[in-house]
């Protein structure tokens, strides 16, 4: 039986990215074009190897026993092509894992070093696989937030920034004199963040009128910059469009996570 690589290949974007979407933007093809895929080794394999929940598409127990076997075996399979391709253009290439917004503000504009590299971002994977990408030698390295390392690691963990979350409004659509009268936005309870959080500043959120909870910062940020309400979110994401009501103690620790011999990611730092 001839095995089509690309099919397992499709399958395992699927897999990690957890959406035929978000696999279609990292393969670079349509959203059709994948989901064709997916049919098509289902049909070989004659079983379905996904079923869709409310968080998006999740392996079935079949698909998680394939995912095991084929994962590593694939990644290894990209990892030469893209070793082979980068002697093949004379080009290094500099791979990076991280969330969108810590991409944007920690990452993008310190790229000026690598100018001459081909540049792959990665912002679809989850903290523990971004860790994992680290390990296996996918990436160069991740930026990653609030990082507890483990005694028995070869991983390197760089402290590079923090955060710092206020109280935060937009003047043009919330006025100040009444601002417990309108909605707080805030991360939703049981994320990392919102753990955080201490007791008088859960005080402080129960005073508005209501709370929005929210799973990710920049959506936070996108609710408060368009419409009535007042957020909750880290002052060095918010550009001068916003007003800051009060500062908190609250803060999170921005890290790169690197392996010791990394020189890209040394570099990066450096």
């Amino acid at each position: 039986m001839s095995i089509d690589l690309e099919l397992y290949k499709v399958f395992v974007s699927i897999a990690t990215c957890g959406s035929i979407n978000k696999a279609s933007q990292e393969l670079f093809v349509t959203q059709s074009a994948v989901s064709q895929s997916l049919k098509n080794l289902e049909k070989e394999l004659d079983c379905k190897l996904f079923e869709r929940q409310r968080q998006g598409l999740v392996l079935t127990n079949k698909g998680k026993d394939l995912f095991e076997n084929i994962y590593k075996p694939i990644k290894d399979l990209e990892n030469a092509e893209i070793k082979l391709k980068q002697k093949l253009i004379g080009k290094k290439i500099l791979t990076i894992c991280g969330s969108e917004i810590l991409i944007k503000h920690f990452v993008l504009n310190k790229l000026s070093k690598f100018i001459n590299y081909d540049i792959r971002i990665l912002n679809h994977l989850s903290t523990k696989d971004m860790i994992i990408s680290v390990e296996n030698n996918e990436c160069d390295f991740t930026i990653i937030k609030n990082y507890q390392q483990p005694k028995k690691t070869d991983l390197i963990c760089y402290n590079l920034s923090s955060l710092n979350y206020v109280i935060f409004y937009n003047p043009k659509l919330v006025t100040l004199e009444n601002i417990y009268n309108y909605p707080i936005v805030i991360k939703e309870f049981g994320s990392k963040s919102r753990n955080q959080v201490e007791k008088d500043l859960e005080d402080e959120f129960n005073k508005f009128n209501n709370k929005i909870q929210v799973g990710h910062d920049s959506l936070i940020i996108d609710l408060v910059k368009n419409y009535s309400c007042v957020g909750f979110a880290p002052k060095e994401y918010l550009d001068n469009n916003f007003k800051i009501y009060k500062p908190s103690a609250m803060k999170i620790y921005i890290q790169i996570l690197y392996k010791q011999n990394n020189s890209n990611a040394l570099t990066f730092i450096s």
